[in-house]
């Protein structure tokens, strides 16, 4: 009797309506859960292969394009520099070059993998061309790498950077293949990743999954009254009508659900937000990183051209009569390299890799120091006003670079007010926005000086504003400036773990918030 009527009891347990939306719910969450996670990892594993077999069609590419005079010459020492340059790179195990008969012209092979060990000379695992000899580039998989093929042409087929990208264009008339590059990239870091993704993506399903289970079970049995309204307004709300909320009408569990589906709702378009400003903040960031690099190396070589010209044109001037006719154009070349020099040297510092002095010290003592100076470099007609904080703002800084942020930033103001205004210069001490505390590469977690320059002047739009810290940018006219004192104050501004934000708007003047890190003073 007793059996009977728990079995009875359990069938009525089972056949309820909580129970059956339960289930319902427990499988919808399985199969949705395990499609989103196979989908994930899926994609997720063709995007890894994509830029991996991407990498090597590129680096291969790029060896039959910088060894093509080498391959000409058959000369082992022209190739060691393009192929080093290829080892340098991550997951590279080898490069070689090959003449059109086969035969290996120079190669160096990495037991680990191009950037996480160095180059071997031991003898690498036999490479043979592949058959057909190809007239295209090629890719081959093999178990743990990969091999890409690339032919070497007797004559390019456009500039070194356009042949790494128009890769499938037809070959010139005469064009014929002298050798061949082959590049072998390692495929056990990818398959780590992989399966480290694959653990991840399945322990973050099975604790969404125990989650959602048991948020299903407590809301399949909670529900007791009808829930036409509540399904009305999930319906509007999934055609769109997501600013909405869902009204509370009852206090019970699907009010509170109703108020929670509200506050889901709220706090899903305020993360959609913050995000898209995350990301444009993030973008900007690697964008300016990415110029700063470029224009770090390009300022490096050029400078190093200067040093030849200028040395050797110093030569010439003492080997020189005073009243030989030739000095004055000695003399043009001297003074454009040195314009040069200082151009190179405005690049350097945009890309933060020129050496500073840093000592603790207070920025009321720095704008006090250089504030004669900048009265002498804005015109009569324009107010220069200083309010330094009662806080000592202490920071570790080179007191010499601040005061060329702030003679750039004066300058710059002075240009924006032809017919005068008003420039103040402010500190003080208070923290950053959020997003930008939020970037910890960005900023240490410390106290913060701040340093606000202000202007009366014409303002700036907001495309403007996006692009004015890019080097050679500026919206003078052609001759009346390089487009570099911004880019300086950018480099050094982040030299010094800080941050520089812009505030302007069309005829509302300009501000630039400088906030450094601060340092206990000594």
């Amino acid at each position: 009797m007793n059996s009977t009527g728990l079995q009875k009891k359990r069938k009525n347990a089972m056949g309820s309506f909580a129970t059956r939306i339960f289930l319902a719910q427990a499988f919808s969450i399985l199969i949705l859960s395990l499609m989103f996670t196979g989908y994930f990892i899926h994609r997720e594993r063709s995007a890894m292969t994509e830029i991996l077999m991407s990498k090597g069609n590129l680096l291969a590419q790029q060896l039959a394009n910088t060894g093509r005079i080498g391959v000409f010459a058959e000369s082992p020492e022209l190739l060691a520099d393009p192929i080093h340059s290829i080892m340098e790179q991550k997951d590279v195990l080898d490069a070689r070059v090959f003449t059109l008969d086969g035969n290996m012209i120079n190669a160096q092979h990495s037991a680990h993998g191009g950037a996480t060990g160095k180059p071997s000379r031991d003898r690498a695992p036999e490479v043979t061309l592949p058959s057909p000899k190809p007239r295209k580039p090629v890719t081959i998989s093999k178990a743990g790498t990969v091999e890409f093929w690339a032919p070497i042409q007797s004559a390019p087929l456009f500039s070194p950077e356009e042949a790494l990208i128009y890769t499938d264009n037809p070959e010139p008339k005469g064009n014929r293949i002298v050798g061949y590059a082959a590049v072998t990239l390692d495929t056990n870091r990818l398959d780590t990743t992989y399966r480290s993704l694959l653990w991840k993506s399945v322990s973050i399903c099975l604790a969404f999954l125990a989650v959602a289970l048991w948020f299903a079970y407590h809301i399949a049995h909670g529900i007791t009254r009808p829930l036409n309204s509540l399904k009305e307004q999930v319906t509007a709300l999934g055609k769109g009508n997501a600013v909405e909320n869902i009204p509370v009408k009852t206090g019970d569990e699907i009010g509170e659900l109703s108020g929670a589906f509200n506050a889901m709702a709220e706090s899903l378009r305020v993360r959609e937000e913050e995000k898209a400003h995350l990301e444009a903040l993030l973008w900007q960031a690697q964008k300016m990183e990415a110029i700063g690099q470029l224009a770090g190396g390009v300022a490096h070589d050029f400078n190093n051209i200067l040093c030849a010209i200028i040395g050797f044109g110093t030569l010439l001037d003492m080997g020189m009569k005073k009243d030989d006719p030739s000095r004055r154009h000695l003399e043009q070349i001297l003074s454009a390299a040195d314009r040069a020099t200082s151009l190179t040297q405005g690049l350097l510092t945009f890309s933060r890799k020129q050496v500073l002095n840093p000592h603790p010290v207070s920025l009321n003592t720095i704008v006090h120091g250089i504030e004669k100076m900048l009265n002498r470099l804005i015109t009569e007609d324009i107010e220069l006003t200083l309010s330094l904080s009662d806080q000592e703002p202490n920071v570790l800084a080179d007191a010499g670079q601040i005061d060329q942020v702030l003679m750039n930033l004066a300058t710059n103001a002075r240009d924006a007010m032809p017919n005068g205004g008003r420039l103040s210069i402010k500190t003080d001490v208070a923290d950053p926005p959020e997003e930008i505390l939020a970037d910890t590469t960005s900023l240490p977690t410390t106290h913060y000086a701040l340093l606000t320059v202000t202007d009366s002047g014409s303002g700036m739009e907001k495309e403007t504003q996006e692009k004015i810290f890019e080097p050679f940018f500026t919206t003078k006219d052609v001759g009346k400036g390089t487009g570099l004192g911004l880019s300086m104050v950018y480099g050094i501004v982040k030299q010094h773990n800080g941050h520089i934000l812009v505030n302007s708007a069309p005829g509302k003047g300009t501000s630039f918030l400088i906030y450094l890190p601060m340092t206990p003073k000594d």
